[in-house]
């Protein structure tokens, strides 16, 4: 069986389109303060202050992003330490599949999408 699991070539290093279009994506789609509040309802709701792997993938699908990006995010934004991002590498498909998520933000697009014709 395959492990699909966050790639901890550590967020931040690898290919550079790659680091580049999660770190961009992190950005781009979340506002701070919208971020803020998510991870402040998770906390309430839980009654814990920190962040569980399931929350990560939580956090993701609602934003839309890859598992990586959020990661990221939520490191830079001071949510996550460089050590419980090591924690986190775990199935991240298997995961998000056994709490109902679509698995499709964590499998590379099909050939037939990477290759579109615009206009």
């Amino acid at each position: 069986m395959k492990k699909s699991s966050v790639s901890l070539i550590l967020i931040g290093e690898g290919d550079e389109t790659e680091r580049k279009a999660d770190q961009f994506a992190s950005y781009f789609l979340i506002f701070p303060s919208s971020l803020y509040r998510m991870v402040e309802e998770i906390r309430e709701n839980a009654n814990r202050t920190h962040l569980e792997v399931e929350d990560i993938i939580k956090l993701g699908q609602f934003y839309g992003i890859s598992n990586k990006a959020m990661l990221y995010r939520l490191r830079n934004d001071g949510y996550l330490d460089a050590e419980e991002i090591k924690n986190m590498d775990i199935s991240v498909i298997e995961t998000a599949s056994r709490l109902g998520y679509d698995t499709s933000l964590y499998r590379p697009l099909s050939e037939s999408k990477n290759e579109m014709l615009l206009g």
